[in-house]
């Protein structure tokens, strides 16, 4: 065994010297590329990076005597906790097939690789470390902002409702998947209920936008509501801007607004929409709190 001391090198960098035996004997030459891999007490040196395989985490899932909606509790409770393979069986499982493949449409990735009258296997594809978590933030707001910009032309298009339940569906998929992050990854706790709580609360701002959505379709143009929603339109984007650029003086502005909103949004005569636009102010005021706490 040789030894090696610990050279300082810079501000933020340490420098360890290689054997010159090891260097010759793998080919490297100044400016090979090395892969580091640390752990605690010991470090890996690698002249290719090492694919780690994905551990078979199986869970099975009993079809028989369950309602759909507990089969879907039990498959997104799995999958955010990381099981990688599922294993639905029992008697009942081809009258609830159609209904099991709408749930599994819920998540990135699933794919049916066995199926017999009794049993069906599904595993999962996902490699989680090539998504970020700022991306995904990302992808679900210009998907809450297209579906809040496209819930007040309903007016005009009674069939835009489902091209919103389509997107929502997809901010749904992207929610599943940061909880599944979360929970795989090792990072501050402080940071991580800040990624959750964020995408939860655009979660469910576009689930509200969808449901106002269908009661727009009985609006009309220049009504309060819509005129009040647009407001709310605009809070939210200012809001998203607070926290893509990290601005607590617009976050405390955006704050401070809420309560006027509010106190309008109690005005309106339709109570159904009342709430609905109370909820979503409230939602949006959550995310100003995140970066104005953050």
């Amino acid at each position: 065994m040789e030894t090696r001391k610990l050279v300082k090198t810079g501000a933020e960098t340490y420098t360890l010297s290689l054997p010159k035996s090891w260097v010759k004997e793998n080919k490297l030459t100044k400016g090979s590329i090395l892969f580091i891999k640390g752990s605690a007490g010991k470090i890996e040196v690698t002249t290719a990076e090492t694919k780690e395989e994905k551990e078979k985490k199986e869970i099975m899932i009993q079809v028989d005597n369950k309602e759909i909606n507990t089969l879907r509790r039990e498959t997104i409770s799995a999958y955010i906790n990381n099981y990688n393979e599922f294993v639905f069986f029992g008697e009942s499982l081809n009258k609830k097939l159609e209904e099991i493949r709408k749930i599994l449409n819920n998540f990135l990735a699933l794919e049916i690789v066995e199926q017999t009258q009794t049993k069906m296997v599904v595993k999962d594809y996902l490699d989680m470390k090539e998504f970020s978590l700022d991306n995904i933030i990302r992808r679900m707001d210009m998907l809450a902002r297209s579906i809040i910009i496209d819930a007040k032309e309903a007016i005009k298009d009674k069939g835009i409702s489902k091209s919103i339940i389509l997107r929502d569906y997809e901010v749904d998929k992207l929610f599943f998947l940061i909880s599944r992050i979360l929970r795989s990854r090792k990072m501050d706790s402080k940071q991580a209920i800040e990624y959750w709580w964020m995408a939860k609360n655009i979660e469910n701002i576009a689930d509200d936008v969808k449901e106002l959505s269908e009661k727009f379709e009985k609006s009309e143009e220049g009504s309060k509501e819509l005129i009040i929603y647009s407001k709310l339109e605009e809070y939210y984007k200012e809001t998203m801007k607070a926290h893509f650029n990290k601005d607590k003086s617009l976050a405390d502005t955006i704050i401070a607004k809420r309560a006027a909103l509010l106190e309008e949004t109690n005005k309106l005569e339709n109570k159904e929409i009342s709430c609905k636009i109370k909820s979503l102010i409230n939602q949006t005021r959550n995310i100003a709190k995140i970066v104005l706490d953050s």
